[in-house]
């Protein structure tokens, strides 16, 4: 009985979650290499901050963290953007482990490496102040320190910048994430 009810929570969860989705924001990701994502985000004048290259240039890991990787075919996905706060029922401060866990519960997928640049090359149109985090697999830098893709538009123009991502840190309610929509949802 106590399993039934668990279960029955979720999926009221879940359609609750995603009656507040509107609309997914369909993009092209795949299909480029690394240095052709370079290329093109030097083309759109897109500003990269120091991490970004030593991020997509990780081909092996000797720690927990993953290796940006791309794909040769092109496709598009369905991603959603959401505050850390519209993923949980609550106020508090929820950790980087925590949000991805509760994402996952809720059927949305976590984005793939490839995903940051070719969503940043996509999103074109950001609004000056805004900050989107990608709900990703963490790959760390040559310090060791986890990091994720950050799309931003501030300072100077548009840019592709990483935020440090360590399991227990803990984000704002406020904080904006990007993931993939489920291919359950479609």
């Amino acid at each position: 009985k106590n399993y039934f009810n668990k279960i029955t929570s979720i999926f009221i969860r879940r359609i609750e979650y995603f009656s507040r989705i509107e609309s997914p924001d369909k993009a092209p990701t795949g299909g480029k290499t690394v240095e052709q994502l370079e290329r093109a985000m030097n083309e759109a004048h897109i500003n990269l901050s120091n991490y970004v290259p030593e991020i997509m240039h990780k081909t092996s890991t000797t720690d927990e963290y993953g290796v940006f990787t791309t794909t040769k075919e092109a496709k598009s996905a369905d991603f959603v953007r959401l505050k850390e706060k519209d993923l949980f029922s609550d106020s508090k401060s929820h950790t980087f482990k925590g949000i991805m866990f509760k994402a996952k519960e809720l059927g949305l997928e976590q984005c793939q490496s490839e995903d940051g640049p070719n969503y940043r090359l996509h999103y074109t149109n950001q609004p000056e102040g805004e900050y989107l985090r990608m709900g990703m697999k963490q790959i760390s830098d040559l310090g060791g320190r986890p990091r994720v893709f950050l799309l931003a538009h501030g300072g100077g123009g548009v840019w592709l910048n990483d935020n440090w991502a360590a399991p227990g840190s803990r984000w704002d309610s406020g904080d904006v994430f990007v993931f993939r929509l489920s291919v359950f949802r479609k």
